[in-house]
C-alpha cells in the first residue's frame, strides 16, 4: 500500500501530464492552474483518514496512453445497442474511452444541449473544501480526456437521457488513464433523469478517473441513476460534485457491480433551502473485489431533508468501505438528515469497513446514522431449503431481498427494471 514517503508514483503521473500536454499543443487556463496545483498536493495515502482502506498500488503500472485512449474505430456497437433498446426514444451520449463521440451519440429536441472541448477562461473552480485530499480531482482537469458540458432543460423525466461510457481498449494498450471530465447543469423548474452506464468491451486494465459536476438551479428535479458494471481488471475513480440552489431534489442511486476497484467520491453543497437530498445504493462484491463509498454532505442552508440509504453484498476476499459524513453548520437549522448502511458479509474472508458520521452545530435538526453488518438468516435458508430449494438458489433470493429496499427508490419503472434485472445476473438469478 502506498505511503506518505513515496513520492515516485506522484512525479510519474505529474511528469506524464506535462509530456502528453506539450503534444497536444498549449494547455487551457483551467488545465495550467489544475497542474500547479497536483505538483503541490501529496498523493492520497494510508495516513489520509478518508483513504486510510484504499489500496493504490495499481497506479505503479499506470501511465498516459492519448493513442490508445483516442482510438475509436474498432468500437462494437453491440453493447451500446442493447442497452439504448431498452430505453425507446431516449436521447444518448457515448464517451469511448473518455472521449465524446459525436458519432454514436444521439441526442434530439432542442432541450439537450452539448458542448465538448470547453476551453474555460475562467480560473479553475477550487473544491478544497469538498474534497479530503483532492489530487485525483486536479490530475483529472489537468489533462482531461473530454470536457463535455450538458444543459438540460424541459426534459421528458419519464424519457431518461442515456449516458453510457464505454471502455475499448487495445492489448496493446499500457495500463493508460482515462479522465473523462462533464459538467451537467439542470434549468430552473425543470425535471430531468438520467441513466449513466459504465462498461467495458474488454478485460486489458486500465484506470478510469472522472470527474462529474451537476448544477441544480431553483426548484429543478433530477433522478440520477450511475450503473458501474465494468470488467474484473478496470481501477474505477469518479468524483461527484452536486450543488443544489433553492426548490432544488436529486434522487441519485449508485450500483457498484464490477471492476476489481472502484470508489465513488459524492460531495454535495447547498446555495438554497427548502432542498430534498437521497442517495442510496447498491454494491456486490465478489473475489478480490474493493468498493469504496465516500459521501460528505455540507448543510450550510435551513428547512433541507437528506436521506442516505446504502447497503453491500460481499463474498470470497472482496473488501468494501462505506465512509459517510453529514455536516450540520451553525446556521443551518430545521433540517432532517438520515444515514443508513447495511451490509451483508457471505464468506469469512470478506470485509467491511463502515464509518458513519454526524458533525452538527445546530440543535434545531433532527439527524440520525446507523450501520449494521450480519449474515444470511439461517432460519430464512433452512425454510427455503425445507421446500427444495437448492442452497445457491436460496443464496440468492435472499440476498436480492436484502436489496430490494434501495431500488424502490428508483420511480422510473423502465429504469427500475433495467436495474434490477443486472442486479439480478450479478446474485445469479
Amino acid at each position: 500500500m502506498i505511503v506518505v514517503q513515496d513520492k515516485g508514483i506522484q512525479a510519474k503521473l505529474i511528469n506524464q501530464v506535462k509530456e502528453v500536454s506539450q503534444l497536444q499543443g498549449q494547455p487551457t487556463q483551467n488545465e495550467k492552474a489544475a497542474l500547479q496545483k497536483i505538483e503541490s498536493i501529496s498523493l492520497p495515502n494510508i495516513r489520509d483518514e478518508d483513504w486510510r482502506y484504499a489500496d493504490l498500488d495499481f497506479l505503479l503500472q499506470a501511465g498516459f496512453d492519448k493513442s490508445s485512449t483516442t482510438d475509436q474505430q474498432e468500437v462494437n456497437t453491440t453493447a451500446i445497442e442493447q442497452i439504448v433498446s431498452e430505453f425507446s426514444n431516449s436521447s444518448v451520449i457515448v464517451i469511448v474511452n473518455g472521449v465524446f463521440s459525436e458519432s454514436l451519440s444521439r441526442v434530439s429536441g432542442d432541450n439537450i444541449q452539448i458542448t465538448n472541448k470547453l476551453n474555460l477562461k475562467s480560473g479553475l473552480t477550487d473544491q478544497w473544501e469538498h474534497l479530503e485530499n483532492p489530487f485525483f480531482y486536479y490530475l483529472n482537469q489537468s489533462n482531461p480526456s473530454s470536457n463535455l458540458k450538458i444543459d438540460l432543460k424541459g426534459v421528458d423525466k419519464e424519457i431518461p437521457l442515456l449516458i453510457i461510457h464505454l471502455d475499448h481498449l487495445s492489448a496493446t494498450t499500457d495500463f493508460p488513464i482515462i479522465q473523462p471530465s462533464i459538467n451537467i447543469t439542470l434549468s430552473a423548474n425543470s425535471e430531468a433523469s438520467i441513466v449513466e452506464h459504465y462498461l467495458n468491451q474488454n478485460t486489458n486494465p486500465h484506470f478510469r478517473n472522472g470527474v462529474i459536476h451537476i448544477n441544480l438551479e431553483e426548484n429543478s428535479i433530477l433522478n440520477y441513476q450511475k450503473i458501474q458494471n465494468e470488467s474484473s481488471r478496470a481501477h474505477c475513480l469518479s468524483n461527484t460534485f452536486i450543488y443544489q440552489a433553492t426548490g432544488s431534489q436529486i434522487s441519485h442511486g449508485s450500483y457498484q457491480l464490477g471492476s476489481t476497484w472502484s470508489r465513488n467520491c459524492t460531495q454535495v453543497s447547498y446555495s438554497g433551502m427548502n432542498t430534498l437530498t437521497d442517495l442510496y445504493g447498491i454494491a456486490i462484491g465478489n473475489k478480490s473485489q474493493y468498493l469504496d463509498q465516500s459521501i460528505k454532505l455540507n448543510h450550510t442552508q435551513s428547512h433541507a431533508d437528506s436521506r442516505q440509504l446504502f447497503k453491500y453484498v460481499l463474498s470470497d476476499k472482496s473488501k468494501g468501505v462505506f465512509n459517510g459524513k453529514i455536516l450540520v453548520q451553525e446556521n443551518a437549522s430545521a433540517l432532517n438528515a438520515q444515514q443508513d448502511n447495511h451490509n451483508l458479509l457471505l464468506s469469512e474472508s470478506a470485509e467491511m469497513n463502515a464509518k458513519p458520521q454526524l458533525e452538527i452545530s445546530n440543535e434545531d435538526v433532527k439527524c440520525s446514522h446507523g450501520s449494521t453488518i450480519g449474515q444470511l438468516d439461517e432460519n430464512a435458508l433452512f425454510y427455503l431449503r425445507a421446500r427444495g430449494i437448492k442452497e445457491k438458489m436460496a443464496k440468492s433470493i435472499l440476498t436480492e431481498a436484502f436489496v430490494t429496499q434501495v431500488l424502490e427508490n428508483v420511480t422510473n419503472k423502465v429504469t427500475s427494471h433495467y436495474i434490477k434485472t443486472i442486479i439480478q445476473q450479478k446474485l445469479n438469478l
